[in-house]
């Protein structure tokens, strides 16, 4: 019951992180674009504050940051396994949203802006701890 609970909190925690990045980009884009009113504003630092919490919450505490930052020389065999399966499939599901990401801001003739690298730089960085979070596998 308590694994089952912890692995819906993650869960949650993922999808809060990574809905509010989407928010925090897109309000950036927008505001920089076209208006920058109080209200988006607020919004956008909202998800800024959410993206902190769900990612001490969901990578940092739970220690999967660190798991999927660790130094290959200190990883034994089955984390080597573990880390080289992550990798394959986050960053094959990283290139295809950020080439999207990329095509749409082209057919939109819109300059990417520094938010959006960052956000695209800081998914890139969650992404195998994401995959762990989200299928439950365990590493310890």
């Amino acid at each position: 019951m308590t694994q089952n609970k912890s692995q819906t909190n993650r869960k949650i925690g993922v999808v809060i992180n990574l809905a509010s990045l989407l928010v925090l980009m897109v309000i950036a884009e927008y505001t920089d674009k076209y208006d920058r009113n109080t209200v988006l504003i607020i919004i956008g630092l909202a998800a800024l504050i959410l993206i902190l919490i769900s990612f001490i919450f969901t990578y940092w505490k739970t220690k999967l940051w660190h798991f999927v930052h660790k130094p290959i020389r200190k990883l034994d065999e089955r984390e080597l396994q573990i880390t080289g399966n992550l990798l394959r499939i986050a960053y094959a599901i990283f290139t295809v949203i950020a080439l999207s990401v990329l095509l749409l801001f082209s057919l939109m003739e819109i300059q990417v802006s520094i938010i959006t690298v960052a956000a695209l730089i800081y998914f890139a960085h969650i992404l195998p701890a994401t995959v762990i979070a989200w299928k439950g596998w365990s590493w310890v």
